[in-house]
Formats: structure tokens, sequence, C-alpha cells
């Protein structure tokens, strides 16, 4: 996949996830059987254990490779009963904020602000369909118009 990725000009974006204190995920990004950080351009990573969640990924990729990587912080879901709104989701844009070389943006439903301090955050939006049709374990659609009206 790297090799692909070099010769037809596209990124990696391993959807891993990461959730756990900055050590763990160290470990879990740089070693294991997979080595995300040696091939990944970009993953993500939910804020609810604080900042060091950042440390540990952005260690892991700076000991692992001199290819930049990047990681998109996890703030809001699409699915019918997240938690991941309101002050969740606010503290997740400040931990962001701690990095801007290495956090390039958010998973998120709508514009994370930021542009009047410098920021330019990417937004990637799940839960985009032609229709706003949702399924039985909870996942909400939404059009893109309705996404693209937000700031996504």
């Amino acid at each position: 996949l790297k090799q692909l990725s070099a010769k037809h000009n596209f990124l990696l974006f391993e959807d891993r996830k990461f959730a756990d204190i900055g050590n763990t995920v160290k470990l879990q990004y740089s070693s294991g059987v997979y080595r995300i950080a040696e091939w990944a351009d970009i993953t993500n990573a939910h804020g609810v254990v604080g900042p060091g969640i950042v440390s540990g990924l952005k260690e892991a990729a700076e000991e692992a490779t001199k290819e930049p990587r990047a990681l998109l912080m996890l703030a809001e879901l699409s699915c019918k009963g997240s938690l991941a709104t309101g002050e969740y989701t606010k503290g997740t844009v400040n931990i962001a904020k701690s990095d801007k070389d290495f956090v390039i943006g958010f998973i998120a439903q709508k514009d994370m602000g930021g542009r009047d301090e410098g920021y330019d955050w990417l937004i990637m939006t799940p839960g985009v369909g032609l229709d706003d049709k949702g399924d039985a374990l909870g996942q909400q659609y939404r059009t893109v118009d309705d996404v693209v009206s937000t700031g996504s």
C-alpha cells in the first residue's frame, strides 16, 4: 500500500480511533504486528483521555519515521446517543490546539472553528449519504447538502 500511495499520490488513513493513555497509545501506534506509525500518513484518536494521547502518538511518529504524520481528533460522532457533544467536543478542540503541527483536524459533524486563531482544520464527517436514513444500530446519515451547510 505504501508503494501504491507514493506512485499514485494518495495518503493512507488508518481509522484506528486510539483511546488510551499516552504511553499505551505510543506503543500501540509504533509497535505490535501492524506498526501503524511506519505506514499510516494519518490516524485518529479520541480526546477522552486528555492531551497525553496527542503527545504519545506524536512521539511514536517521530521515533518511527522521518516522513510526516498527522492526527485527526474525534470531536463528534454520527451515531444516535453519542456522548461526544458539548464539553467533550470543546475539550477535544482545546487538546487539538496544543499541537498545531501534528493535529490537522477533526472527525466531526460541523466546522470546529479556530480560523480566527490561525487554525485551518480539516473536517472529515462520517455518516454522509445520498439520503438521510439511518440503520438499525444507531448510525444516523446526513445528506451532502446538510453537511456542507454546517461547514464540513
